[in-house]
């Protein structure tokens, strides 16, 4: 499976850094978000990016651009070097997030153009966020023609937010829902295509919907040697939400690959049975400390009394490094809770 790409280890230039304008701050004016940028102000954006400066108020300059911004894109974004692209792409992504006035959606697509295919990873990553059908089409055609694989895998996984926007009440829902499933379903069964291209579009598939096909890939990708793929096989059962796959998760849980116990761990919280608690609690004691915390907001996510007593003796005695996790997952039991939720009786915490 290839690796995510990693940014540059410079995104912002500390010694020019506005002392309100960082992304994880709240600036005391909005001013420089619902202002429209002008050309010269990109202009002058450009200038900092080229220096490695990306700070928020230059960033802004690239939302909602217009056709001038983009003529000016087109002539500018390549001189800049890859890994300031990157920086680019990922960053706005992440002021958009906290920064709902902002929409950077049309720069990713034309970030999409790039010859990078980090780049182009990483534009896709960020349009995943947007909810519109014309993003869905523009992912759906990254998915299937794009000359990269890392990018057609990435797309693949990126299909697979819209299955949380899907409103059976609405005729063009349900069409878009039978393509993006059709299409998936065709490349995750075609042997012509890159296994890691045809893992992730089985494991998006899984999110729509299960039928013999998805359950014959599942077991088709668990079966083969690479971790990678096993890997994909389990977030596959997990999507699923089918009990029929635990015995093969209880049994990852006591893999000796920290990845596939991780996996193992996050498929058992999706899935959501509570029989699997007591293995659960056995594996809270993981040395691993990804797959020790995947063990605990699986936990979390299942819910219920039994759940939430192991919790709570968690959280009476954590280790340092857990104890921000354990806190999560009792928010999520706390909110997923019932009043007369099953108890799986007192069990011993190891």
């Amino acid at each position: 499976m290839p690796q995510d790409p990693e940014l540059p280890v410079r995104v912002f230039a500390v010694e020019s850094e506005p002392a309100n304008d960082a992304l994880d701050d709240e600036p005391t004016s909005r001013d420089w978000l619902v202002t429209p940028p002008t050309v010269e102000q990109l202009d002058v954006a450009f200038e900092a990016f080229a220096n490695e400066e990306l700070q928020p108020k230059s960033l802004v300059c690239l939302s909602d651009l217009d056709r001038t911004r983009l003529d000016y894109l087109g002539e500018h974004w390549l001189t800049l070097p890859e890994e300031i692209r990157i920086a680019i792409v990922s960053a706005t992504s992440d002021l958009a997030e906290s920064n709902v006035e902002l929409h950077f959606g049309r720069l990713l697509r034309f970030a999409l153009t790039d010859p990078s295919p980090v780049v182009r990873q990483f534009s896709v990553l960020g349009l995943s966020a947007y909810e519109d059908a014309d993003s869905v089409e523009v992912l759906l055609d990254h998915f299937q023609h794009d000359g990269s694989e890392d990018v057609r895998a990435e797309a693949a996984a990126a299909l697979a937010n819209w299955a949380e926007l899907y409103d059976p009440s609405s005729t063009a829902d349900v069409m878009l829902f039978r393509r993006i499933w059709d299409t998936l379903i065709k490349f995750a069964m075609s042997v012509a295509e890159p296994l890691h291209v045809r893992a992730r579009a089985m494991e998006s598939a899984s999110v729509f919907q299960v039928d013999k096909r998805v359950q014959s890939l599942i077991n088709e990708f668990y079966a083969e040697d690479e971790t990678g793929l096993r890997l994909s096989s389990l977030v596959a059962m997990g999507n699923s939400g089918d009990t029929i796959w635990l015995p093969i998760l209880l049994s990852e849980l006591d893999s000796d690959d920290n990845e596939l116990r991780r996996a193992a761990a996050e498929a058992l919280g999706h899935i959501g049975d509570p029989v699997v608690i007591p293995d659960l609690r056995k594996a809270t004691r993981d040395t691993d400390l990804e797959a020790r915390h995947a063990v605990i907001l699986a936990l979390g996510n299942i819910s219920g009394a039994a759940a939430h007593r192991i919790l709570n003796e968690l959280a009476s005695a954590p280790l340092p490094e857990d104890e921000q996790v354990i806190q999560i997952a009792l928010s999520l039991d706390e909110d997923g809770m019932m009043p007369d939720d099953d108890d799986t009786g007192d069990l011993p915490l190891y």
